[in-house]
């Protein structure tokens, strides 16, 4: 992983990661920088200051973003093959609970969380990658939530 300075432009660290870094997100506080690594199945949490990965855990198939929720108690990474979404602990780098989206009359592999929004007040909306020929309305609609209650976990 490359650092980058925004106003200069200028490389500022490189972080080894495992192979294939795919989505990013910085902590609220800026202090750790949260990666998904598709092809090894992890999510990399790394200390921005000291530049060195301090944890890697493993979450479902081909893992494509990650998202702290606003006050940064969880960090929710999203398993586009593995059709879950692992919420993690970040002061502990342990998986709290797996969502799964289950949709009745769609397999499994059907069902793709490639990314997690939240709004101000920590509603959940996700996003669904596009797969036209199997992704119907009615599946959207099913995950818009208000929350990880109103979806099957596991714990």
């Amino acid at each position: 992983m490359t650092v980058w300075g925004v106003n200069t432009s200028q490389k500022l660290a490189t972080i080894p990661t495992r192979v294939e870094p795919e989505g990013m997100v910085v902590s609220p506080d800026g202090e750790t920088i949260v990666g998904t690594s598709e092809t090894t199945n992890l999510g990399h949490f790394i200390d921005y200051k000291a530049g060195k990965m301090t944890a890697a855990v493993l979450v479902g198939a081909c893992p494509r973003n990650a998202r702290f929720e606003h006050d940064g108690s969880e960090v929710w990474v999203s398993s586009e093959l593995g059709g879950t979404v692992s919420v993690i602990d970040p002061t502990t780098h342990k998986i709290r609970y797996t969502i799964s989206f289950p949709v009745q009359g769609l397999r499994g592999d059907e069902i793709q969380p490639e990314d997690i929004q939240f709004t101000k007040d920590d509603a959940v909306r996700h996003q669904q990658s596009p797969k036209p020929e199997s992704v119907p309305s009615r599946l959207e609609a099913a995950c818009q939530v208000r929350g990880p209650a109103q979806l099957r976990r596991s714990a």
